[in-house]
């Protein structure tokens, strides 16, 4: 408290908005001075952040005390508007809205004690954002709480954040728990485990976002199918060619698609797990596609999406050339077919009187065989290529 008498009249200066009563004696008789209090209240509690002055807020002096008050109010950085003054008892005020604003109520009372009293008028933010941050990014398989992973709530945003976790099948750890702002925690190891982050401001606002941590499920494989398998010729991107990636195994997986000539289509494009292109149909067309996990690590798979050529052909040979005769299925005759042509060619074979050696069957594209050794036997070979077309090559292999 400080306390400043004057000579021609007396008069009380406080820095705090309370002072006890003074006494001052005088020739006949004794003068009772009793300062006023200073209150302020004002409404609402925030300014929006970047107002822009747009917001009026409502100063409100008339719960101070005192006789006969007389008011004066400081507003930093404030604009007092709607006809109203620092001298009223509820003066409006407003402000850009980019700070914290002093304002500053100084009371006078009849006998001309002042009494100030002082406050904040925040700018509020915009509602609050949750996001984290975690490391390291899996955990590995049957890990029975022995890695510990460490959260981030600091990419968060909000005014005075309090925060609440929920993490499954979670351990915190290192005097952690569920309203750290960076919680340590250890998992079992059995499954990906669910995460979610909630923020609460000053103004119980809250926000929350989701997330999983994955088991490391090892080392990323890249593979794919597409269909149709064969562009027409000159088909000028008018046949739509699908890919389906078939890459199960890894965590956080990207993809990345090379494929020569392609117009990407429907939507999809050269980071799409499952893209649609077309082509120009004048050539055959290499594919290219790297996965990537979470932790970096890389692997290709490469391929042609082949132009369509002419129909199949069916075409073998068997070695040795003849059976003897009377061989009661001792010598065993190896069919070849690599003479045949087509794409992505499917066997079946037919060959009379035969048995099917050493684990090969009909459809096999390298059969072993063995014969009774009475009389020649026929072989018929059907191939199928991947439009589905069919060729059928024939043959007899001849007794000795």
């Amino acid at each position: 408290m400080k306390i400043l008498f004057r000579t021609a009249s007396l008069a009380v200066f406080l820095l705090t908005a309370l002072c006890p009563a003074v006494t001052r004696q005088g020739e006949t008789s004794a003068l009772t001075q009793i300062a006023p209090a200073a209150r302020i209240l004002f409404a609402p509690r925030f300014i929006p952040l970047g107002d822009n002055n747009q917001t009026p807020v409502l100063l409100d002096g008339s719960s101070s005390t005192g006789g006969n008050l007389t008011f004066s109010w400081e507003s930093e950085e404030g604009t007092f508007v709607n006809g109203t003054t620092p001298a009223g008892v509820h003066p409006q005020v407003t402000f850009p809205g980019e700070a914290a604003y002093k304002i500053t109520l100084h009371v006078t009372n009849q006998q001309g004690m002042i009494t100030t009293a002082a406050g904040v008028v925040p700018s509020a933010m915009g509602p609050p954002t949750a996001s984290f941050i975690f490391s390291p990014a899996t955990i590995p398989p049957m890990d029975g709480n022995q890695t510990v992973v460490r959260f981030s709530s600091e990419p968060s945003v909000g005014d005075g954040l309090s925060f609440r976790w929920e993490i499954s099948s979670a351990t915190f750890v290192n005097g952690t728990s569920s309203t750290s702002p960076s919680p340590e925690v250890t998992f079992p190891g059995f499954q990906d485990y669910d995460v979610a982050l909630t923020v609460t401001d000053r103004q119980g606002r809250q926000a929350t976002t989701r997330s999983v941590i994955e088991l490391d499920r090892g080392e990323p494989v890249a593979s794919y199918d597409y269909s149709p398998a064969m562009i027409p010729p000159m088909d000028g991107n008018r046949t739509v060619v699908t890919f389906v990636t078939n890459s199960a195994l890894g965590s956080g997986l990207s993809f990345d698609w090379e494929i020569l000539g392609a117009t990407f289509v429907n939507g999809t494009g050269p980071t799409s797990p499952n893209p649609q292109v077309t082509f120009p149909g004048a050539q055959d067309y290499p594919v290219r596609l790297t996965v990537t996990d979470e932790q970096g690590r890389q692997v290709s798979a490469r391929g042609v999406i082949p132009l369509d050529p002419v129909p199949p052909t069916a075409r073998f040979s068997f070695s040795p050339p003849s059976v003897p005769r009377g061989d009661s299925f001792q010598t065993v005759v190896s069919f070849d077919p690599s003479a045949s042509t087509g794409i992505r060619l499917n066997f079946s074979w037919a060959i009379s009187s035969a048995r099917f050696e050493n684990g090969t069957s009909r459809t096999s594209a390298l059969p072993q065989v063995t014969f009774p050794g009475r009389a020649p036997y026929s072989a018929r070979l059907t191939v199928t290529d991947a439009a589905g077309r069919q060729a059928v090559g024939t043959g007899v292999v001849p007794v000795r």
